[in-house]
C-alpha cells in the first residue's frame, strides 16, 4: 500500500497543476 500511496499523491499534484494551468 505504501507504493500505491506515493504515485497516487503524485498524480493528484500533477492533475492540480494541469487544471490550474488550464
Amino acid at each position: 500500500m505504501d507504493v500505491v500511496t506515493p504515485p497516487r499523491m503524485h498524480d493528484y499534484e500533477n492533475g492540480d497543476e494541469e487544471m490550474r494551468r488550464g
